[in-house]
């Protein structure tokens, strides 16, 4: 491993991309998960995806690497038992299209071979919900007309904001919503936190920030710290950074996607 000439606090699950970015960088990588999850209304999701006869959904839209887990594990549990029929489960979501933003929200449908469409261009709600609507837009004549009178089957969390379902809505394109998961504080934040600080000699060099949920938790003790003013903060995705800014936090890089590698091509055109 290189010796690393600084430290980047990513407030996210450990995750090797990230880490092998960082280090190639000579950057020591500190991973703290903010927010703990869990799975919620699994018996209503399990029936969505059982209910092969429904005609009413054309395409699944996830925002967050959670929901999208959700509905895979949904979808590998019932196709895998053998109470139901797993083939034509199988065939009949493998038919829809998915949207997600970023690579990350899409792994979980790529990793069963759905066809995922916009996680190489967008970066979040706003931008995936411009997309979708110009997917939409740019379909032949007799396509769109096969899905107007049908919706988007939308995965949530409980913390998800209405920024994609009111863009999409205003565009009239009929949505249906559908808590999959639920987020809350990790419990021992406070604890990691000091530990971090305490094992880092002088500072994090850069704070990466994931979510505004975790902007809400870790910035009020990062930001309480002696050495805060001379650390570079980083937001993955446009909302993060208009929550971090409505902090009167300024933000020094905001990859164009959210992915690993472009997080620190934004970090290395400021350090």
């Amino acid at each position: 491993m290189p010796n690393p000439k600084a430290t980047i606090l990513l407030l996210r699950d450990p995750d090797e991309e990230y880490h092998r970015a960082s280090v190639a960088r000579d950057l020591l990588p500190l991973f703290i998960q903010v927010l703990a999850d869990k799975a919620e209304n699994k018996s209503e999701l399990n029936a969505r995806i059982a209910n092969i006869n429904d005609t009413s959904i054309w395409g699944v839209v996830s925002t967050s690497k959670r929901a999208s887990f959700a509905f895979k594990a949904a979808l590998q549990t019932l196709t895998e038992d053998s109470r139901t029929d797993c083939i034509q489960i199988t065939e009949y979501w493998k038919n829809k299209v998915y949207f997600a933003p970023g690579k990350a929200s899409a792994r979980p449908f790529l990793d069963i071979s759905l066809q995922v469409q916009g996680y190489e261009t967008t970066s979040d709600a706003s931008t995936l919900a411009k997309f979708i609507i110009q997917y939409i837009e740019e379909l032949p004549a007799e396509e769109k007309k096969k899905i107007q009178s049908k919706k988007l089957l939308f995965l949530t969390g409980d913390k998800t904001r209405d920024e994609l379902g009111s863009a999409l809505s205003a565009a009239s394109i009929p949505v249906e919503q559908l808590q999959v998961y639920s987020t809350y504080p990790n419990p021992n934040l406070t604890a990691m936190l000091e530990v971090a600080q305490n094992n880092i000699i002088n500072k994090f060099d850069w704070v990466v920030f994931f979510s505004p949920s975790g902007v809400d938790l870790a910035l009020p003790m990062l930001s309480s710290s002696p050495n805060w003013i001379n650390t570079k903060v980083a937001a993955i995705g446009n909302t993060t950074k208009s929550h971090l800014e409505s902090h009167s936090i300024h933000v020094h890089a905001v990859p164009l996607k959210p992915t690993a590698e472009q997080l620190f091509v934004a970090i290395s055109t400021i350090q």
